[in-house]
């Protein structure tokens, strides 16, 4: 069952020029999330953490493509049916077909190399912080020397 919210219908197809569907349909899946944490079963958790992946990965592939896929004639209300059809309320709705047939397979035989990637990731990041912190500590210290000596 689709969670009915309350929402000023005129501005739809606003919304849907402006590519603003995830407006649209983001209170939906906040109360269904909400709801699905709070029960007492652990299969409607499984889907909507399925739909959230599928979502990640839609949401990585359009920020390359989003500057192609916009100058299509109905882009934004083909969005808005995706996303719609991703999160339907049948078993086999589009998230958990997209999951079992694309994202699962890929990243099942990729899954070393992704783990190596974050990895990578990780190190880096934490390197660059270290690096930064000591910057930081380096130019407070200056900056407190620099007041000493001008007193």
């Amino acid at each position: 069952m689709l969670l009915s919210v309350q929402v000023d219908v005129s501005a739809y197809p606003v919304c849907l020029r402006k590519g603003h569907w995830d407006s649209l349909v983001c209170p939906t899946l906040i109360v269904k999330l909400i709801k699905a944490i709070e029960s007492a079963t652990k299969d409607d958790d499984t889907k909507w953490l399925t739909y959230w992946v599928v979502y990640g990965v839609f949401s990585v592939a359009e920020f390359f493509a989003d500057i192609f896929l916009s100058w299509f004639p109905f882009y934004y209300m083909f969005k808005g049916a995706f996303l719609v059809w991703c999160m339907a309320p049948t078993p086999s709705n589009g998230s958990v077909l997209i999951y079992t047939r694309i994202v699962r397979p890929i990243f099942l035989k990729n899954e070393a190399r992704i783990d190596s990637a974050m990895k990578d990731i990780k190190d880096k990041a934490t390197e660059a912080a270290d690096k930064f912190k000591d910057e930081a500590k380096r130019a407070t210290a200056n900056i407190m020397f620099e007041e000493k000596k001008s007193d």
